[in-house]
């Protein structure tokens, strides 16, 4: 079973946090993505409104390569699968 659902990159902001290197803690920048429902601003976006009118999810990361595949209001699908 799969259930996708569809959100929008609202919000980023950087602030002090840690990741292990090499066995050790050391500080970083560390950047939280939040993301939010879509609206119903399209005929795709109104149903999952309908579906998923409210939530939140935010990531913490900590590798800047991987920030920068992220865009400020641009909309990503989210697939829901259960884990074994």
């Amino acid at each position: 079973m799969v259930v996708r659902a569809k959100f929008v990159l609202t919000e980023w902001k950087n602030h002090v946090g840690s990741r292990r290197r090499n066995g050790k803690w050391e500080r970083a920048i560390m950047t939280s993505l939040i993301f939010e429902p879509v609206a119903g601003d399209t005929e795709e976006n109104e149903k999952f409104w309908d579906a998923t009118p409210l939530g939140k999810i935010e990531l913490g990361i900590v590798n800047p390569e991987a920030v920068k595949e992220f865009e400020i209001l641009k909309e990503y699908y989210v697939d829901f699968t259960p884990a074994p």
